[in-house]
């Protein structure tokens, strides 16, 4: 597989997201056949087929989990990786997120499925379309990236089509954070062209993990609501887009996304933050307990009642470790901490 992000070269961005601020964790897994139990918090607060899971973010802690290694599409949270790609390219080879790119022909494949109106051949800042794409579930601003960096990244490996070289970069990223059962066919995660690719909530939660510690992600997705500009030949056309995570600014929500795309399961992922506790160890130091979240649901119904449940319950669950001790029984409480090989 032709890889930009190779081992050496994408380790060095991951371990400074996870590592160099100082924060303790890294929630890399590969194991190819993780297994459920022991860390889901009491049990599961709902019957039936979705899946979902809540993790302790800072020590990879299990709070709750459902069906968490069961595969199914990806969907739009797809387009959680295509951004981190689209990002660490900037990061490392730089480039101006205010930079125009033309929407490729193959975007009349999503007919009106994006809120802009976005047509073959018009044009968007990098910028705009990250914020599309994560805020309102945009597919055509999803493609639309991926085959401009693709293209930029073919450049360096010797050739190959734009949009496979991008995706062998998402699942190269996918792999080296451990994401071991997921695999991604396109940028935007649709069945629109065949197989939209697979993944598990177990995977997801890892891809909130890494992804939560980017800060320019960050910023991205804790935006309520965002200006956006269409560049065609009649002129430019401004838009205001709304993020469609509900959650965002409730029960300590401050990202992720939310996908609804025709043709799959409904998919969820959050982050959720509480202020940090400081507690007393000997005079003069003290023992710092972050409180922070990532959750998936996919497949629910009423992905929203859903998540808020398992923040509600994961603190609860989370509390109770803490004053237990922090005690782990088992390696299935955790999503393990292991570094990339």
């Amino acid at each position: 597989m032709t890889e930009f992000f190779n081992k050496q070269t994408l380790l060095g961005l991951v371990t400074a997201f996870f590592c160099a601020s100082g924060l303790t964790g890294c929630f890399w897994n590969d194991d190819p056949s993780p297994s459920p139990g022991g860390g889901n918090g009491g049990g599961a607060i709902y019957g039936g087929g979705e899946s979902f899971i809540a993790v302790d973010w800072n020590h990879g802690k299990i709070l709750a989990e459902q069906n968490a290694d069961r595969r199914q599409g990806a969907g739009g949270l797809a387009q959680v990786t295509t951004a981190l790609v689209a990002l660490d390219w900037l990061r490392s080879r730089g480039g101006d997120r205010n930079a125009l790119i033309t929407v490729p022909a193959t975007a009349a494949q999503f007919g009106n499925a994006n809120p802009i109106g976005l047509q073959p051949g018009d044009r968007i800042s990098i910028r705009d379309a990250i914020f599309s794409s994560m805020l309102a579930d945009d597919p055509v601003s999803a493609e639309a990236l991926g085959e401009y960096f693709g293209w930029k990244m073919s450049q360096v490996v010797g050739g190959g089509q734009a949009m496979k070289v991008f995706v062998e970069q998402m699942n190269a990223l996918a792999g080296l954070i451990g994401m071991t059962k997921t695999r991604f066919r396109n940028a935007h995660g649709l069945p629109v062209s065949g197989n939209p690719g697979d993944t598990t909530a177990r995977d997801m939660a890892r891809l909130g993990m890494y992804a939560l510690r980017n800060p320019q992600f960050n910023f991205y997705v804790a935006q309520s609501q965002r200006n956006v500009t269409v560049h065609r030949q009649a002129g430019q056309s401004s838009y205001t887009i709304k993020n469609n995570n509900q959650l965002l600014g409730t029960r300590g929500v401050d990202g992720v996304k939310f996908s609804n795309a025709p043709g799959v399961a409904p998919s969820l992922m959050v982050g959720s933050r509480r202020n940090d506790r400081f507690e007393p160890l000997t005079e003069g130091s003290s023992r710092r307990i972050p409180y922070r979240m990532v959750v998936v649901s996919l497949g629910s119904a009423d992905p929203f009642n859903q998540t808020r449940q398992l923040i509600d319950q994961g603190w609860g669950t989370y509390e109770a470790w803490i004053q237990a001790g922090m005690v782990v029984r088992s390696a299935d409480e955790m999503l393990r901490a292991e570094p990339v090989k």
